[in-house]
């Protein structure tokens, strides 16, 4: 394994293999790398010798015997089934605070932002809130087990790994599918023609995926790790707080469809994982959230919210009007709360759908127009959708049926999530001018004959 590849290993991948790195291999490694094994060895001992139940002592310690990390995702796994497998009685108040110091040192060694951390503090102590539902597929059966604690069973706290770290907690569906064979982004990707809704109502979700990726697929990377158990951890954010859920792949038949990339698949079961957990909603496809809080869900960032039902059509076209503009040429992710069916003047095609979310992601200072996106598609360029289109804000207001909504993610630090994304744009080296943009980050095969065509 060559000194690329090796720097470009996350935490947990490092950790996985420390084991197995020559002297050579490991002159390579950066110094944060160096500092990581350095620091996962001399927590080890102390984390053993300060154990008092003896059973996860002995697991911990014949673990660590030849120098295998404690805190990488296949060894916490292991010594977590191995030790629940040992309980003949409820957990004890002694047994759980030895859990709980492993999860105060993972986050130590890992760094309370990573996924792994989240994952077992959640599992062990409820931390944001967490609540695990199991449900019974097709059956509709749902059962919250919560989260670890004194006087937890041995079958809880098997369920509850299967479930952090096994992600087979599948929601309640009467079809499902998996993405083996499909990579999680195809060649060139993330992008947002991966992004194409199949039945699920998650309009919100999927247009605001629209939104970040169309400015920073780099973004949606980082929201993925694949685990060495073939599973994927994703990460929203409760509240600004990096949270991780774990699911494995199978996901909704009649969910995203693109045979190229399964990411946006991947995506939706985990936010079905992570509303059902962290908003104690049930197990199942049918309850996800619509609204505009899926922006900060993703980015981490508040937003600003404007109704064409709390305002007047003056400010609608003026002060809102700028505001979104400056929020969409600074790269913020931004979105369309559509209440009006309405069809293309010259082709027939619908654009704005009635009760449906679209990304805004682009002005034209050509036609003072925004371009907006279709969830189902934003290269859907057939004889009854366009996938992208031009609408002016009147034209959006006109057409809301008094119940637009538009909402951009704001640059406020919770997270730095929405800053990273205004930052890429704003940090370019030349900013080309908004019909330039417009043009860049309009999809493949998008139907540009529609823009600023007069709607129905």
């Amino acid at each position: 394994m060559g000194s690329d590849v090796l720097q470009s290993l996350n935490n947990d991948e490092l950790l996985g293999i420390s084991t197995s790195l020559s002297a050579q291999q490991r002159g390579t490694l950066t110094q944060s790398q160096l500092a990581l094994l350095s620091t996962s060895a001399s927590t080890g001992s102390a984390l053993i010798n300060g154990l008092s139940d003896t059973t996860l002592k002995n697991i911990m310690t014949a673990t660590a015997a030849d120098n295998t990390s404690l805190y990488d995702f296949e060894t916490v796994e292991k010594v977590l089934k191995s030790f629940a497998s040992s309980l003949t009685d409820p957990l004890t108040a002694t047994q759980y605070g030895d859990l709980t110091s492993y999860v105060q040192t993972i986050g130590s060694v890992c760094g309370t932002d990573s996924s792994l951390y989240s994952i077992v503090n959640g599992m062990i102590t409820g931390a944001g809130g967490a609540s695990v539902q199991l449900a019974t597929q097709e059956v509709g059966v749902f059962t919250r087990i919560g989260c670890l604690g004194v006087g937890s069973s041995a079958t809880q706290f098997n369920q509850l790994i299967t479930n952090w770290m096994d992600g087979t907690n599948a929601p309640c569906s009467s079809s499902t599918d998996d993405t083996v064979g499909r990579p999680l982004f195809a060649d060139g990707g993330p992008t947002i023609n991966d992004i194409h809704q199949g039945q699920d109502g998650d309009c919100s979700f999927l247009s605001a995926l629209q939104g970040v990726v169309t400015t920073n697929p780099d973004f949606i990377k980082s929201m993925f790790v694949q685990n060495p158990n073939n599973t994927y951890s994703v990460r929203f954010f409760n509240n600004g707080v990096p949270t991780w859920v774990t699911v494995d792949n199978n996901v909704f038949v009649d969910g995203n469809s693109v045979a190229s990339s399964s990411w946006v698949a991947i995506a939706e079961r985990a936010n079905v994982a992570y509303e059902s957990t962290y908003s104690n909603l049930d197990n199942r496809y049918a309850s996800l959230k619509g609204g505009f809080g899926k922006i900060q869900e993703i980015t981490g960032d508040s937003y600003t919210s404007f109704w064409a039902s709390r305002t007047t059509e003056d400010k609608w076209n003026t002060t809102d009007f700028e505001l979104l503009k400056t929020a969409v040429l600074n790269g913020a992710p931004a979105q369309l709360s559509s209440w009006e069916s309405t069809k293309d003047a010259v082709t027939g095609q619908t654009n704005f759908v009635h009760a449906h979310a679209f990304a805004i992601i682009g002005f034209d200072d050509a036609t003072n127009d925004f371009v907006l996106t279709n969830p189902w598609g934003a290269d859907r360029n057939d004889s009854s959708v366009a996938g992208t289109f031009e609408a002016s804000m009147d034209q959006m207001w006109q057409h809301g049926n008094g119940s637009t909504g538009i909402a951009f993610a704001n640059s406020n630090g919770a997270s730095g999530a929405a800053g990273q994304l205004v930052t890429a744009m704003a940090t370019m080296a030349a900013m080309p001018g908004a019909s330039s943009d417009v043009t860049a980050a309009l999809p493949a095969n998008a139907n540009t004959s529609l823009m600023a065509k007069p709607l129905v």
